[in-house]
């Protein structure tokens, strides 16, 4: 079998996917802080078909990865599937499920919740190979293997965060049953965590996930950064010579 050296394309691949969920974040926020629910939702689902795309791709280069990796046990380079492709599998089902939750309107905590998992187990890879020393980079291994796996930790408290801003209910529980019996709903919300914009109750963020979000973003801008910056470096040597 032919060698594939698909590591180049994978850390680019990465490092856009990374680029643009930092840009998504970003914009999803500072949507919903002007405009409410409506603008940041049609803002998310409309990163969908991308986010799916994204995640089609990176799932089957890692599906590749882990059952046709050409190279034989004992030789140079024959351990590295599963360093690089166990989990690029883990963050292609994550894309591609989180895709599959915006477009059909499905909570996406879920994802999160699987994204947390997977991105510890992310770092443990990360650690590991920087132990073995696998590659002649393992610092930039280490840091970048930390900030998807730091990335995919926060996306769960996000997640939470996505589904409470984007409920359809977001008045809390039994306002809108006691408003059919007569109560009105402005004296309900006296001690709730919402407020009114623009004609429209919203759920309002507070200090504690501010910080949460601005450390998932900050996760995956580093990604980004690190995989550009690793994947264009590799270029010319993995051009000029096989792993």
């Amino acid at each position: 079998m032919v060698f594939v050296d698909d590591l180049g394309m994978e850390l680019i691949l990465n490092g856009l996917i990374a680029l643009t969920l930092f840009y998504l974040g970003v914009r999803t926020y500072f949507r919903y802080r002007a405009s409410g629910n409506d603008k940041a939702l049609n803002e998310l689902k409309s990163s969908a078909p991308l986010i799916g795309v994204f995640g089609f791709i990176v799932l089957l280069m890692g599906t590749f990865g882990e059952i046709a990796w050409p190279l034989m046990p004992g030789t140079p380079g024959a351990k590295y599937n599963i360093l690089f492709y166990d989990p690029t599998m883990l963050f292609g089902i994550a894309l591609v499920s989180f895709a599959l939750s915006l477009a059909y309107n499905l909570k996406t905590q879920y994802v999160g919740l699987y994204s947390m998992v997977a991105g510890a187990v992310t770092i443990y890879y990360g650690v590991v190979g920087y132990n073995l020393g696998m590659t002649q980079a393992p610092i930039a291994l280490l840091l970048l293997y930390v900030a998807f796996g730091g990335a995919g930790i926060f996306t769960f408290p996000a997640t939470l965060l996505i589904d409470k801003m984007l409920s359809p209910k977001v008045l809390p529980s039994g306002v809108a049953e006691k408003k059919e019996i007569g109560i009105p709903a402005s004296t309900l919300m006296v001690a709730a965590n919402v407020q009114r914009v623009a004609g429209e109750v919203k759920y309002r963020v507070g200090i504690a996930s501010n910080f949460t979000l601005a450390l998932f973003l900050v996760f995956l801008i580093g990604a980004a950064v690190l995989s550009f910056y690793i994947g264009l470096n590799a270029i010319p040597s993995h051009l000029a010579n096989v792993p």
